[in-house]
Parts: C-alpha cells; structure tokens; sequence
C-alpha cells in the first residue's frame, strides 16, 4: 500500500446488541471501571458519518470499521473502500473480551493492512463541510494543533486522569523547553490565535503541565504507535487488561503527545473543528447551530445525558438536523 495513502479509523459499538449486553453483563460485577450508558448507547446517527466521508472527503483510501462484530443493517459490507475488522482480528487474545475503548484504540496499529498514514475517529465525530488532505496531513506529518494547557474542570474526571497519563510519558522522554523551542513556528504560530498565550503564558514550567486534547479526529502515523510499544510496552499492556475504561488508563492522547512533542506534526487551525459535551440544553443548542452554521470542518458530539428523557429529544433534533446537512444515501449504506 502506498505511503501517500491516508486511511479512515472508526471504532463503533451497538450499546443496543442482546449478545454483547449479555457478554458485558458477565464482566460488571466488582469491576470499577467506567461502565456508564453514556459510553454505549446507540444514537442511530451513523449513517451520517458516512455520507459525511463521501461528500466531504472522497480522497480517502479506505475505511477501516472496528466493531466488536455486530455490523448495522444497513451497511454494505461490499463497498470496495470498507474494511471490517473485528477485535478478535487485532486486540491480543489475552485482553478479550474487552469493552474498554482506550484498549481497542492503543492496539489500532495492529491492523494488518492499515496505511501508515491515519485518522482515527469515534462514532461521535461527523465530517460537515468538504476537507482536503492536507487537512490531515501535510509534507508527510499530521496536522494538529498544539498548545499548553492546565487541567481542565471541563473535562469529565476520566478524561482528566487519561491527559495526565498521556503527558507523564511525554516528560520521561521529551525536555519541554528544547521541544517547545526547537520547533518555534510550529508552537509558536499565529493561526493557534488567543490560544497561543496559554502556550506562553504556561512556558515556565519545569515539565509539560498538559497539551491541550480536544475530542475531534486524530491524525496519526502508524510507526508513533510501534515506537510507544517498543518503549512503554509493559505499561500500555496494563490498560489493555482493563476490560473497561479507568482513570489509570492510557490512552491514544499518550500517542498524540509524543508527536507533537517531538515535532512530528504540521499545524492546523484550532477552528477546524469543535467538541460538544451534551449535557444541558445550552450546549445542546450551540451544537444545532454549529451544525446549520457549519462554522467548522468537523463536529464532536459527546454524550453526556443525565437523564434518558433529554438523551432522547437531544439525540432525535440533532440527526434531524444531521439528515439536513445530508439527506441523501451513501454508497456505503444499502
């Protein structure tokens, strides 16, 4: 496969499946990961991650759909730029059955045929306006934006443990100051706008405080997965025993750290894309509006519900406004 190639990567659970209820049922007693339902439950919204590709990304090569083996009705399996792969055909033996994303998302590298090259998105990633590939990569290198940042309040306690993780590895290998200096312009660049003063506001610090992670697609290349198993193997192998998420999980942000870190990225505007965590009817109404508006190439929608009652007037308005942007059927469904 050709290096210049640029792959999809897309992790998907049905939260809905009687089969893997009853297998996640067998791992829940004692287990004091995050089981939540929020984590599984099935906004039917899919279908508009692939039309989004087809009509705003038809450069990719593939598509690559990590699913425990449950695979939506109306998929067409037969599409020459879809690849299923199940967990079993990657996950090692020993850490399965595993409901823990973090573990399917370290191991993606694993993937035989996968490009070098990738983008790893989450079911709740949607594509909103036409992208170019160097929307992701550029001169060879992911696109991303980096900037320093402290731990955030808005960021729900798992994940704030998981950025702590993904940075502790970062300063074992990597002297902020040399990193941040040795790759000036790419820290210091004016397209990160008022972000740009938390980078220096923060460049004191002894160590990295954080980078800043935002829940949209992931450029990646394959090799930054194998050098962080090469080096951090044994700690990564940990996570991946964990059959649901933790707060001492490591995550797919260790591998994005340690590209920027190391200067292994082209940077991006941080308007590319925005995340919206749903949990009251403000941040349900701003996301309505990005979506009409489409302010920005790419929107994730987390969920974060409290009640099943708002999760079910919040998740009907926002496909409806999803199946505006993008009435029509993709080559991908039947």
């Amino acid at each position: 496969m050709a290096t210049d190639n640029i792959d999809f990567v897309i992790t998907w659970v049905d939260g809905n499946d009687p089969k893997w209820l009853a297998e996640r049922e067998k791992f829940l007693a004692g287990n004091v990961g995050d089981h939540r339902s929020c984590r599984y439950r099935n906004w039917d919204n899919l279908q508009y991650f692939f039309r989004g590709v087809e009509a705003f990304a038809p450069w990719v090569n593939r598509i690559f759909f990590i699913t425990w083996g449950h695979i939506p009705e109306w998929l067409n399996t037969q599409h020459p730029k879809l690849k299923i792969v199940r967990h079993d055909e990657f996950i090692a033996k020993d850490c399965l059955p595993t409901f823990n994303s973090n573990t399917i998302e370290l191991m993606i590298n694993r993937i035989e045929g996968l490009s070098n090259k990738f983008v790893l998105f989450n079911d709740d990633i949607f594509l909103i306006k036409p992208t170019k590939s160097t929307d992701f990569f550029m001169q060879g290198l992911p696109c991303d934006s980096a900037y320093l940042t402290i731990h955030s309040i808005a960021l729900d306690k798992t994940d704030v443990y998981a950025s702590l993780q993904a940075i502790g590895i970062i300063n074992k290998y990597f002297n902020m100051k040399k990193s941040i200096l040795g790759n000036f312009t790419k820290w210091f660049n004016p397209i990160y706008g008022k972000q740009l003063l938390k980078t220096i506001y923060l460049l004191p610090c002894p160590v990295f405080p954080e980078i800043r992670q935002n829940h949209l697609p992931c450029s990646y290349l394959k090799e930054t997965f194998d050098t962080l198993w090469d080096k951090e193997g044994e700690l990564l192998n940990e996570t991946c025993h964990n059959k649901f998420r933790t707060k001492v999980d490591y995550s797919h942000w260790t591998m994005r750290n340690w590209q920027i870190a190391a200067g292994d990225f082209y940077p991006r505007k941080t308007s590319f894309g925005k995340s919206f965590v749903l949990n009251d009817d403000k941040s349900f109404h701003e996301c309505l509006k990005y979506i009409e508006n489409s302010k920005g190439s790419v929107i994730c929608i987390n969920d974060e519900e409290k009640t099943e009652s708002s999760f079910i007037k919040h998740r009907d308005a926002i496909n409806k406004r999803l199946n505006t942007l993008l009435p029509n059927k993709s080559s991908f469904e039947k």
